[in-house]
């Protein structure tokens, strides 16, 4: 099966060079001097599937592009793990959407450490502090505080939602 639409590994062909000086990306950065070759290891894992020609060409800024906001590592790390999803080669908006979801994913996993940290540092406070003051059980005050804060975020969704949908700004 024929080809269409190979992309050299030279980084310097002058396609790469226009596409690199639409995005304004400096042409000697050895991150995108990689993507031509990221490019044909990916079109080498699907080798039944035939791309039109000009494709490989076209993707160049989207790669570049999406290599510049993630990175290097993270945008090779997507692409291995779309490889072992997708039966085709991934568009350059599959492999955003990928990138995205991770770094949502990512953000979340932070989130909540940083919730456990905050969390742990109020329960030795109010350790340190439960005995001179109130005599309350600790595991009492964080549950209260727990509540209110769980139904004080809830308030606040539900304000959002009522006044999108009355048209307000909140």
């Amino acid at each position: 099966m024929k080809r269409i639409g190979t992309f050299t590994k030279a980084p310097q062909s002058l396609a790469e060079n226009e596409a690199m000086k639409q995005l304004g990306l400096p042409l000697r950065n050895a991150d995108l001097r990689q993507i031509p070759m990221l490019m044909e290891q990916m079109r080498d894992s699907y080798p039944a599937q035939e791309l039109p020609a000009g494709t490989p060409e076209m993707w160049m800024p989207m790669w570049a592009e999406l290599v510049r906001e993630f990175g290097l590592s993270t945008f090779s790390a997507a692409l291995k793990r779309l490889m072992g999803r997708s039966q085709f080669f991934p568009h350059p908006s599959e492999i955003r959407k990928t990138l995205e979801a991770e770094r949502a994913q990512q953000d979340q996993r932070e989130k909540d450490d940083r919730r456990k940290r905050e969390w742990a540092e109020i329960r030795q406070r109010c350790a340190e502090e439960e005995s001179a003051d109130t005599g309350i059980p600790i595991d009492l005050i964080l549950r209260w505080m727990s509540e209110n804060l769980n139904r004080a975020e809830r308030i606040e969704r539900w304000k959002g939602r009522t006044s999108k949908r009355n048209g307000g700004g909140g």
